[in-house]
């Protein structure tokens, strides 16, 4: 849970000690839509933890039940859910 917390925590910490004002209009146009590398890397982190899961949360059984009778889910499913499992 330690990890959650963290990749919350960490990212606010950054976005709230970073606060700037506002340069002037046309003021560093292109320098203002780059990230800047740590950002990149949190962006990264977060990507990895939320990607990386392995059978997490409440409804994963639910979903391995509907996978394995897929044939006979997908008929009584609506058109997106037969996409999804054909």
């Amino acid at each position: 849970m330690l990890a959650y917390w963290l990749l919350f925590l960490v990212p606010a910490y950054w976005a709230l000690s970073r606060l700037r004002p506002l340069p002037n209009a046309a003021e560093n146009v292109i320098k203002q839509n780059r990230w800047p590398t740590e950002w990149r890397c949190i962006f990264f982190v977060l990507v990895l933890m939320i990607g990386m899961r392995h059978e997490v949360g409440g409804d994963w059984a639910a979903y391995i039940h509907n996978m394995e009778n897929s044939e006979e889910f997908a008929e009584y499913a609506d058109p997106a859910n037969q996409i999804l499992f054909w």
